[in-house]
């Protein structure tokens, strides 16, 4: 008699079958949950085989600690094995930041980007916040860093377009700052 299958959700289910099509969404904000999510199915994926594999991000982007996490993750496994990313609807914020992790990155017709500077909030003293604010610094130069390197943006260029606002960007203007590789 065969082994009984164990019993799976539906959830189970889909989770089980895109994981065969070697592809997973990174969706909702970037906090440790997307964090964990992201690293675990990248670790499953790249131990299954080398087949590329496909993450649909939607995100209104998040924690800057967590997103860079998720982007040195997707930068080791992509040692192994191809990641390309397809945005579907928002890569807002460090959603961007993770995008360029990709090996190929794309859009659909419709996404929309949010590009701005790091911001940071306190009750502090003000010492404090002038430790916050050198921290926030070294964090937007690092971001603003992973940008220019992957776009070939210029970074007077860039630095100029968020300064002191939010630069919502649709799905070509992403192909056209290079942010994106192609309209998918």
């Amino acid at each position: 008699m065969p082994a009984a299958k164990p019993n799976r959700t539906f959830e189970d289910e889909v989770a089980y079958t895109l994981s065969e099509q070697r592809r997973f969404s990174l969706a909702g904000e970037i906090g440790r949950s997307v964090h964990s999510t992201t690293d675990n199915m990248l670790a499953y994926m790249t131990a299954k085989n080398k087949k590329p594999i496909t993450v649909f991000m939607n995100t209104p982007g998040g924690s800057v600690i967590e997103g860079l996490g998720i982007y040195d993750s997707i930068k080791h496994h992509e040692k192994k094995v191809p990641i390309n990313i397809v945005v579907q609807g928002a890569c807002m914020s460090m959603g961007v930041i993770v995008l360029q992790a990709a090996t190929k990155r794309f859009a659909t017709p419709n996404s929309q980007f949010l590009l701005h500077e790091v911001s940071y909030g306190s009750h502090n003293s003000i010492s404090g916040q002038e430790d916050e604010f050198i921290q926030a610094s070294k964090l937007q130069a690092k971001l603003d860093k992973i940008i220019v390197d992957r776009s070939g943006i210029d970074i007077v260029e860039l630095r100029k377009l968020i300064k002191r606002k939010d630069y919502s960007i649709s799905a070509q203007e992403a192909l056209e700052h290079n942010l994106i590789d192609a309209i998918y």
